[in-house]
């Protein structure tokens, strides 16, 4: 079993290591550079570099709040302050990954000369983008949606993106609530919220009695005393393992966390004994779920991928297809040991003559998370693994049928030598004699002639295919 200690450290996007960035952004909340990236690629997108348009009013509320001008002038004003270069760095990156959308969606047929963009829809709060395409679309995720329009017969389409940034290389892609995670590990409705209730009660009894949105705030102050304790205590020599909190604000805050924890960790171990009892088929048909659930109209993931030299790689998939091309790869799909708080799916990756070909390998991780601190909500999330293993192809049977003619083809078939041999020169016609055992006889002898060179160079060829 893991130590509290290890799970403070796994505790958000569990897959991503800690590691020194040069970034200007590295710094930057991920809520807030993610939103302010969502607005910067809307903008570059747009033919005429405008801010998306949008369904919100305006608001005087927290910094997400607002339409798309306010929020894109409070998060501006914000980094400008407190992280000089992260705004110029974002904006770089949305940039670079709007003309890679472009020049995708143009290959794959979605943009054409005839169809260009019209619009962009910011659409990241729910039923955004019912008001914009009059369309029910529960399994739409998408941040913003481009509407492109026929320039001669006027005709309309939606392409939906989610926009993804940041330095993990393989990005979380949706957070099921606790019922949908209820749902897919066959737990009986009401487990995961009834644990989640509990950890509220337990915040009640440590002094967290107000709202959720007060109790939040009162937390992140409890929590800046409980870190500056925590760079205090290390300061003076102090080990981790051995930190206790002294003021009653810190141990608060601790002791929020670890119920946080504690609660997550068996939402995870219940999770993980759900999923064990699915098969093959099932937990493929959760994969495309999560990953590739079905929409009304195209969607694509794009994703800027942060490098730690401050530079980005703009990655664009579509949403479709994505699932497929990974489950592709793999065989015998299971529930294998977990990684930090949540389960892994894995499989054995198919691919006859790839090194790897054979071993096990995570296919998914699915976390279970906080959102933004213990005093909210707890969600999954879900990242893909190993997406940069090359496919092996078709499907099983196409895959069969290659694997067995390429051994065909490996083994010598000393048969089609003897085929390819070379024809005898026309034998001379024999003159005719009128003793038919002397005709015979001079037969025999020209044919032994004949054959000498041609067994000579038979061998030699046989030497040849050995």
């Amino acid at each position: 079993m893991l130590s509290f200690k290890k799970y403070i450290i796994l505790e958000e996007y569990l897959l991503e290591a800690k590691k020194q960035s040069n970034a200007s952004s590295s710094s930057v909340a991920n809520d807030d550079k993610g939103k302010l990236h969502e607005l910067l690629l809307a903008k570059h997108l747009h033919k005429d570099g405008k801010l998306p348009e949008h369904f919100r009013s305006e608001s005087a509320n927290d910094t997400h709040a607002g339409t798309a001008e306010q929020v894109h002038k409070k998060l501006k004003d914000k980094l400008d302050i407190e992280h000089p270069g992260a705004y110029e760095e974002i904006d770089r990156h949305a940039k670079q990954t709007a003309e890679a959308i472009k020049k995708h969606l143009a290959a794959s047929g979605h943009l054409t000369d005839d169809h260009e963009i019209h619009a962009i829809h910011w659409t990241s709060n729910p039923k955004d983008a019912e008001k914009l395409t009059k369309i029910k679309n529960p399994n739409s995720n998408a941040d913003l949606i481009i509407t492109t329009k026929h320039k001669k017969t006027g005709e309309i389409k939606h392409i939906g993106i989610s926009a993804k940034y940041g330095g993990l290389k393989n990005p979380n892609l949706k957070n099921p609530g606790l019922k949908d995670l209820e749902k897919q590990a066959g737990q009986p409705e009401g487990t995961y919220t009834k644990l989640f209730k509990d950890h509220k009660d337990r915040m009640k009894k440590l002094g967290y009695t107000s709202t959720t949105a007060k109790n939040h705030a009162l937390w992140k102050e409890h929590n800046a005393i409980l870190e500056k304790e925590k760079e205090e205590h290390k300061a003076s020599g102090g080990k981790e393992e051995n930190f206790v909190p002294k003021s009653k604000e810190a141990r608060m805050a601790h002791e929020a966390i670890k119920s946080s924890l504690e609660t997550r960790r068996e939402i995870g171990r219940l999770h993980r004994e759900g999923l064990s009892k699915k098969s093959d088929f099932e937990l493929r048909d959760l994969v495309k779920s999560l990953v590739s659930p079905d929409t009304k109209f195209h969607h694509i993931i794009a994703h800027s991928h942060v490098q730690n030299d401050g530079s980005a790689i703009s990655r664009i998939k579509d949403a479709d297809t994505l699932a497929d091309n990974h489950l592709s790869k793999f065989r015998n799909l299971r529930v294998g040991s977990p990684e930090g708080i949540g389960y892994n799916i894995v499989g054995t990756y198919h691919n006859p003559g790839h090194p790897e070909h054979g071993k096990e390998k995570v296919i998914l991780h699915g976390g279970i998370k906080n959102t933004s601190g213990p005093q909210k909500g707890i969600a999954g999330t879900t990242i893909l693994a190993n997406e940069e293993l090359p496919k092996s192809g078709e499907n099983d049977e196409h895959n069969e049928k290659s694997s067995s003619s390429k051994e065909q083809i490996k083994k010598p078939e000393p048969k089609k030598s003897e085929e390819k041999k070379p024809e005898p020169k026309p034998e001379p016609k024999p003159e005719p004699k009128p003793e038919p055992k002397i005709e015979i006889a001079k037969s025999i002898i020209q044919r032994q002639r004949i054959r000498k060179p041609i067994l000579g160079k038979n061998t030699k060829e046989r030497k040849g295919l050995r």
